[in-house]
């Protein structure tokens, strides 16, 4: 995400929009709902003697938002499209960059971006937002990913794929090659 307002900063530039080369959604949000109680199983809620430990949610639980977050960097104006579980928020993106909000909502989380009634890009996050604890914890920690396309394929960029791959396992090589395909 940050490379073309590398570009533009080092130009001098006021705005990055001519510096956005490939169109591509960035996303991040929070596994579970800040409602969820994971006290009778947060594994760290014994305290210590130097206070270290905690009972209940993290400090400032209360005040973050049950959000996903979204940029687009787009080379034109496209449609972008947001589904988290029910939640469905559709915003005409202007061409460079822009940011919006989509309630969080438990379930799947899929991105899209189409012109002219023809899908562009599209994927489905490799995590979902669940109604509990994951893993008996309270995970306060957002998950980020993105979804583009390069002018001349239809996966992932190789420099890119080739960030990722090695922080992957393997068995899920497949699945976010499928889920950065178009259509």
């Amino acid at each position: 995400m940050a490379k073309p307002f590398i570009a533009a900063y080092k130009a001098g530039a006021t705005s990055v929009n001519d510096y956005v080369t490939s169109d591509q959604l960035f996303y991040w949000y929070r596994p579970q709902p800040k409602s969820a109680d994971c006290s009778a199983t947060d594994n760290c809620m014994d305290g210590s003697a130097n206070g270290d430990y905690y009972l209940g949610p993290p400090n400032g639980w209360q005040t973050v938002s049950d959000s996903v977050y979204v940029v687009s960097l787009l080379q034109s104006a496209g449609t972008v499209q947001v589904s988290s579980g029910g939640n469905v928020r559709t915003v005409n993106a202007p061409a460079g960059a822009s940011s919006f909000t989509v309630p969080m909502g438990v379930g799947q989380q899929k991105f899209a971006l189409t012109r002219n009634s023809q899908t562009v890009l599209s994927g489905t996050s490799l995590k979902d937002v669940i109604d509990g604890c994951v893993c008996g914890i309270y995970n306060f920690n957002a998950y980020g990913m993105f979804t583009f396309v390069h002018p001349s394929t239809t996966f992932l960029m190789h420099e890119q794929w080739g960030l990722f791959q090695p922080l992957l396992p393997q068995s899920l090589w497949p699945k976010v090659l499928q889920n950065s395909r178009p259509g």
